[in-house]
């Protein structure tokens, strides 16, 4: 599509979703993209994330090169017998049932996983670095219609462009700005849920859990608590996120902090022989203290020139290993729309469109990992045993792994003609 003027959209954010969206929009030959960045680099926090078949399909729907990308960093359950399986999801307590399998759902691409900032640095390479500005953090927002909107940074800089797209996390002065200061839903709230994460090389693991187990994906399931393991780099570490729930509050002003000796120990007494090990291995490795925060579901992603994707739209609970692919999702629409728009006026009636066909779907993967996290710490009456947890996980993810996507593209460009009258 030609048009005489490019249609100027910024990008604020860059990690993983805003710079999938920022790839998407240069393949536009009308539109020109800029990733305002707050720090001074690109980087990424944490180590693993998880990317469901969906996500992975929207991401070579995007651009190709993203999804080579994904490959590139992606590591697999280790076993060619497990390619498949999400997570085998046992019974974690000490008792008869200790380390029953309850079930291993499968998909077409099994439990899929990358180290965040190899597969950021990845994507920075698609990335020219003439589009991409650092140190940007941004404080306001005015949209002056058809003049523009205007984004003032910290650092005293502004720029005006046609359309924000607010892809700066679970602190979003994006969504502050589109939902109100005083919005119920406008903050992150603390789910009463912590981790200790910790990354374990394989060839320890190895020594205390079999390597059907250390070498695959496994979730036990227990009183208020959940331990997750599953492979990473490439198979050479194994990563840990031990979970407990039930906790009042977090007081700490960081969100993640060092554990204390014996702390990760202290959580899960009474745990069976497996999950007792990996939580040795954890103490062992300097864990962290990961607190468990997400948001109610907004009720709204868009206003005028202006929308929010990723975690400053929805982020959520990992129990589903979902939250992360849905910003993949918001991308890939955004794309779709924003290569409809041939003049700025548009731009609203595409972020619309764009609200009509996400809002939904990135609510309810938030609600149902909270869920999740109900089932796998065993904390509904009908979750508390091998036997009524199974039918609650047996087919829980296939909405979210089978979704259409080029459906819901035709959706969201149908209601975009619908408004555009």
């Amino acid at each position: 599509m030609s048009t005489e003027k490019k249609i100027n959209v910024a990008v604020v954010g860059g990690g993983i979703g805003g710079l999938c969206a920022a790839i998407g929009l240069l393949n536009h030959p009308h539109v020109d993209v800029q990733v305002y960045e707050a720090a001074h680099k690109f980087a990424e926090i944490g180590a693993g994330v998880a990317f469901g078949p969906n996500s992975q399909r929207a991401m070579a729907m995007i651009d190709p090169k993203i999804y080579d990308a994904y490959l590139s960093q992606a590591t697999h359950n280790g076993w060619s017998t497990k390619r498949n399986e999400w997570f085998q999801f046992r019974m974690g307590m000490e008792g008869e049932n200790a380390d029953e399998e309850v079930i291993a759902p499968q998909n077409e691409t099994g439990q899929s996983t990358v180290h965040r900032a190899l597969f950021l640095d990845e994507l920075v390479k698609l990335v020219p670095p003439e589009i991409a500005h650092f140190g940007k953090r941004l404080i306001k927002i005015d949209d002056r219609g058809e003049s523009g909107v205007q984004l003032l940074f910290l650092d005293g800089s502004a720029v005006t462009v046609d359309a924000v797209i607010g892809a700066d996390g679970v602190h979003s002065p994006t969504r502050k700005y589109l939902l109100g200061e005083n919005h119920p839903v406008v903050n992150p709230k603390f789910t009463g849920s912590v981790a200790y994460r910790a990354l374990v090389p394989m060839d320890e693991a190895r020594k205390v859990l079999p390597a059907e187990y250390a070498e695959n994906s496994i979730i036990w399931m227990g009183k208020s608590g959940g331990v997750m393991i599953y492979p990473i780099s490439f198979g050479d570490v194994m990563n840990v996120v031990a979970m407990r729930s039930g906790i009042k509050s977090w007081d700490d002003p960081k969100w993640v902090i060092p554990a204390t000796k014996g702390e990760a120990r202290a959580q899960f007494q009474g745990w069976s022989k497996f999950p007792s090990e990996v939580i040795e291995l954890v103490e062992k490795c300097q864990p962290s203290v990961w607190s468990m925060w997400d948001y109610d579901p907004a009720p709204y992603y868009n206003k005028g020139r202006v929308c929010m994707m990723g975690d400053a739209a929805h982020a959520s609970l990992p129990y589903q290993g979902a939250g992360a692919g849905m910003a993949i999702e918001d991308a890939l629409v955004l794309h779709t729309l924003l290569g409809r728009v041939s003049d700025a006026r548009q731009i609203e009636i595409a972020f619309q469109a764009y609200n009509t066909v996400r809002l939904e779907r990135d609510s309810k993967v938030t609600t149902t990992s909270r869920e999740a996290g109900s089932i796998v710490f065993m904390e509904l009456d009908e979750a508390q045993d091998s036997a009524s947890i199974k039918p609650l996980l047996d087919g829980r993810m296939k909405w979210v792994w089978e979704k259409d996507l080029h459906e819901q593209n035709q959706e969201a460009l149908k209601v975009m003609d619908e408004l555009s009258g």
